[in-house]
């Protein structure tokens, strides 16, 4: 036992101090038959953004103030229609259950239709959700709430989305980048190393510049993603566990567009309002531009390499998991005006982003690829 508390603590270290390392010598299998915990991992997450356990709670503003106000009324309102479908069910008609947990992708408050709102106008899909906006998927995984859920609603689909708080939320963005990286390794030293399909050469280039602002800490913060997604799947779909044959569907992010501008269109006329009562421009452009990184070109190539490593990071595990697919929506919007604000698709995007998942949900069964792309490798623009 005290072999095993010192390879995982060893394991922990070389995790922090050479996130790249880790990945080179298998850390993940390692560390995880070593007895790694969520309790570990919260620890680790406390380490890399220099906070306590008070803090990550109050971090996550999912709960509190406005957010939490608007969070609560959505979630509300989706729990009644919940009931009123279940209690009207009809006989002979065929119903798909769905538990939903997750971020605000899922759930964003009010005023604009996320995901789950474009799911839940099919009047065959049961969904419970549990999502909230501006939740981390360090809470949602250490609290375990899903654990319950999934008993109680024995749901035919699982729905689970996170990261992106944890990531970017209060300026943590400048932990993960500086003018110069204090990381010596590189993960790519040419665009041959980037084994992608879905980047173009534009976009490759893009991910090398990047390389030369990426701290240790955002590696460390990637591998940190991928144990949590990892504890989580391996519980979830042990042989004996009661909830092996259920069917999860993950999925990442798009690469966005940093900008403190409060966007405007005749679509969306309280655009404006809600992109300031959210702070946008404070997740993406503030951090990097008081870490002195101005220049437009590299601020949109660090945010495509970011999301570029967690959408890799979240598609591997459908290739591991037999009962997972992935919706990849990497490079679905081509432009600033495809963006309600910096983290969030407009509606009608998050429509097209929705019908991928009806498509799993729906077809899963015959589908060939697990992995369903919402589009192709193009060149991003920036107006």
């Amino acid at each position: 036992m005290i072999k095993e508390n010192s390879d995982l603590l060893s394991l922990i270290e070389v995790l922090l101090k050479d996130p790249l390392e880790f990945e080179r010598i298998g850390g993940h299998d390692k560390i995880i038959e070593s007895g790694l915990t969520y309790s570990h991992l919260r620890g680790l997450i406390k380490r890399i953004y220099d906070i306590n356990e008070n803090q990550l709670i109050e971090t996550s503003n999912a709960n509190s103030g406005m957010i939490g106000l608007l969070n609560s009324l959505s979630t509300g309102s989706r729990k009644r229609k919940f009931n009123h479908r279940v209690d009207r069910q009809k006989p002979g008609k065929t119903y798909f259950k769905i538990y939903v947990e997750g971020d605000s992708w899922f759930q964003f408050p009010v005023f604009q239709k996320d995901i789950i709102d474009w799911l839940n106008r099919n009047d065959d899909f049961l969904i419970y959700s549990d999502a909230y906006g501006g939740d981390w998927i360090t809470n949602i995984l250490y609290e375990q709430q899903y654990i319950t859920a999934l008993s109680t609603y024995s749901p035919n689909f699982f729905l689970i989305s996170g990261g992106g708080n944890d990531l970017v939320g209060s300026h943590r963005l400048g932990i993960m980048v500086d003018r110069k990286s204090n990381y010596a390794k590189k993960k790519y030293q040419t665009i041959s190393d980037i084994k992608s399909d879905l980047l173009n050469m534009v976009q490759k280039e893009m991910i090398l510049t990047a390389q030369t602002f990426l701290n240790k800490e955002f590696y460390a913060i990637i591998n940190l993603f991928k144990l949590q997604y990892s504890l989580l799947f391996s519980d979830l779909y042990h042989p004996k566990s009661k909830q092996k044959h259920i069917i999860t569907i993950t999925h990442g992010y798009d690469f966005p567009f940093p900008s403190p501008k409060r966007r405007f269109s005749i679509r969306y006329p309280l655009q404006p309002f809600l992109n300031s009562m959210v702070d946008s421009g404070n997740w993406l452009y503030t951090p990097l531009m008081v870490k002195g990184i101005l220049n437009r070109d590299d601020q949109l190539a660090i945010m495509l390499a970011m999301i570029y490593e967690f959408g890799e990071m979240m598609s591997s595990f459908a290739k591991t998991y037999k009962n997972i697919y992935h919706v990849d929506s990497r490079g679905f919007a081509q432009t600033p005006r495809d963006w309600f604000d910096e983290l969030h698709l407009k509606s009608h995007n998050f429509h097209k982003i929705a019908r991928a998942y009806e498509t799993i949900i729906r077809n899963h069964s015959s589908l060939k690829d697990k992995v369903i792309r919402t589009a192709k490798a193009q060149p991003l623009k920036t107006e």
